[in-house]
């Protein structure tokens, strides 16, 4: 059995049930610039830090504004959003604290540090975890290795031994550049093809079966 030494999450789509509240706030976003956009088209820009999705949506459809009017305006959208409606994923929680009172665990997230806390202090979301890294603390983000590379580190564990799960491919690219295992975890909303994770779940009771029956705990807390 392979041993894990730590878990790592990903957070929109993972912790949290947000991806439907995105794709909400996008279309308001869009229509606000009189341009109408199908979601399909623009998902390959899941699990992209905020900069960067909003450099590709900003010249794939020619929006007529600034960068910084688009990101305001989003981020007013989001969290109107946000706050009325941003749960956790079901048997997050459950999941959550079986696995905490055995490993460190870790979060990875594309969105910036300032988004986290606002959500932190703004919805039923709480941070739970030991280390989090996001796109503000490492200068290259999803899909390159930096963000899992760095929270490994912070958790004092080898990648090789660190269990994470992602929901999108941006996500599972960055996890699996930095040498982790990776399970990807297929949700009501993810369109994306996550075979080549490691292993793939469609739920939390999936995954923690999988520990169970797969890996070997190494490193109690």
């Amino acid at each position: 059995m392979t041993g894990i030494d730590a878990v790592v999450f990903d957070f929109d789509g993972v912790v949290v049930n947000s991806e439907p509240l995105y794709e909400k706030a996008e279309q308001a976003l869009f229509l606000s610039y009189g341009v109408e956009v199908d979601l399909e088209d623009i998902r390959d820009t899941k699990g992209l830090p905020e900069e960067q999705y909003l450099e590709v949506i900003s010249k794939r459809y020619q929006l007529p504004a600034s960068l910084a009017d688009i990101k305001h305006r989003g981020r007013i959208l989001l969290r109107r959003e946000f706050a009325t409606a941003l749960d956790y994923m079901p048997g997050f929680l459950d999941f959550f604290h079986k696995i905490n009172r055995q490993l460190p665990t870790g979060l990875a997230t594309s969105s910036g540090r300032a988004m986290l806390e606002w959500i932190f202090a703004n919805t039923k979301i709480r941070n739970h975890f030991s280390m989090i890294v996001t796109a503000d603390d490492v200068r290259r983000s999803k899909p390159y290795p930096d963000p899992y590379a760095k929270i490994c580190r912070l958790l004092a564990v080898e990648p090789g031994h660190t269990l994470v799960i992602e929901d999108s491919i941006n996500g599972l690219q960055s996890a699996q550049a930095a040498g982790t295992i990776t399970v990807g975890l297929i949700g009501p909303s993810n369109f994306s093809d996550l075979s080549s994770a490691d292993y793939t779940a469609r739920n939390f009771e999936e995954i923690e079966t999988l520990i169970n029956s797969e890996f070997q705990i190494r490193k109690m807390k």
